[in-house]
């Protein structure tokens, strides 16, 4: 009896073990579906998610109409479509690409192509705040702040009276670091010190700004994530995330594919040149991805929830010709996911999943506890915006 008590013991043991070593999958979940009025068309719009008024929003702007539409995540219901007037004393007259949904009264808009104005809205419409921001005030002597461009990204958030956010176009001193993360203070005007800059997520700084300015090409890309004051920055050819609270450095973890070799710096310059192109009546340029470029991390984005921060990682690209235009474009045709607890301080790799599209646009797609949210590009009806749904289990 003692012996089949003690092998019973020893079989739920070996269960118990198996269980808890069984490897994370990413797993399709139900798809995810909001209706669309005849005004939207599903191939344009860009979702994103916010948590606010204890719920999750759903949000996307229709830059045809001017107006934000606004559900309830989980019920898929449209709650409010705010029209932004284009004139007048309630005039929002920028594209509003970039905006921050802090609550129902409260909504923060950065014009894209129009950098320096800065606007807060109700759920009306109404132009509840606006400055120009070209005339805010600086006490810190590295930063030149007659221009700059708030991104509003997973990270971003407003404790009043401080905005919190991403930042471009506000140019360093000489020598002196790209500011990343900064804090406006809406009651004085005033943009504090950044807490964030390029030197603290991109290991080798130095030797990265030497190539940086002999080279004059495509400049490294750094990204951050996080909630609150607990954020994660890394670069694109980085296998490593860097932890910060406050500004502070905590630690850093290993985050990416070990099956897959990174470039150094001079291979990510010497992969990515510029060619002259003409499309119509107009001219510019073309940064061209050489077929040999070795692999990068394309975005990195954190779910609603601050748990998991995940990390897209193109392992190869070709270039095809887009039909009836001699414009060259790069294809990925082999990428892999990179996800990193922020709690376990554990990160995973998973296949891409073969459901979902190698070339859609990363920056279109969000995650929440319920898994990442990838929009389905050939999706029948256009009724609707439909995303396949991928959760960790």
């Amino acid at each position: 009896m003692l012996a089949l008590s003690l092998m019973v013991v020893g079989c739920l043991n070996d269960a118990k073990k198996t269980e808890d070593e069984k490897p994370l999958q990413l797993v399709q979940q139900e798809d995810k579906v909001f209706a669309l009025d005849t005004l939207t068309n599903y191939a344009y719009l860009v979702g994103k998610l916010f948590q606010n008024d204890n719920k999750t929003t759903y949000a996307f702007y229709n830059e045809a109409h001017s107006s934000i539409y606004v559900y309830d995540y989980e019920s898929g219901d449209l709650e409010n479509v705010i029209k932004l007037k284009k004139e007048g004393p309630n005039g929002v007259p920028v594209i509003a690409m970039t905006y921050l949904i802090h609550s129902k009264d409260s909504i923060f808009i950065n014009g894209h192509f129009a950098k320096d104005r800065l606007y807060i809205v109700n759920q009306k419409g109404e132009v509840i705040y606006k400055k120009p921001t070209d005339t805010i005030n600086s006490d810190d002597s590295n930063l030149l702040i007659d221009s700059r461009f708030f991104e509003f990204d997973e990270a971003s958030y407003f404790s009043y009276p401080l905005l919190h956010t991403n930042v471009a176009f506000l140019q360093p001193q000489m020598g002196k670091p790209f500011p990343l993360r900064v804090a406006l203070n809406l009651t004085t005007n005033t943009l504090q010190d950044a807490y964030l800059d390029a030197s603290m997520v991109i290991p080798k700084y130095e030797d990265y700004l030497v190539l940086s300015n002999e080279k004059r090409g495509d400049n490294l890309r750094t990204t951050t994530a996080g909630k609150g004051n607990h954020v994660f920055g890394s670069s694109q050819i980085s296998d490593s995330i860097f932890e910060f609270n406050n500004g502070e450095f905590v630690k850093g973890y290993y985050a990416s594919n070990p099956k897959i070799t990174l470039g150094d710096y001079k291979a990510h310059y010497e992969s990515v040149s510029f060619i002259p192109i003409t499309i119509g009546e107009r001219s510019g340029i073309q940064a061209k991805n050489s077929p040999n470029r070795p692999p990068y991390f394309e975005r990195t984005l954190i779910d609603l929830e601050g748990e998991w921060i995940y990390r897209f990682l193109v392992e190869k690209t070709e270039l095809e010709k887009v039909a009836g235009s001699g414009y060259m474009r790069n294809k990925v045709v082999e990428m892999s996911i990179v996800a990193f607890n922020t709690k376990t301080k554990k990160s995973y790799t998973f296949k891409y999943p073969e459901a979902v599209d190698l070339n859609v646009r990363l920056w279109h797609v969000f995650a929440n506890k319920n898994g990442i949210h990838f929009p389905i590009l050939d999706q029948e009806s256009e009724s609707e915006k439909r995303y396949h749904v991928y959760k960790i289990e």
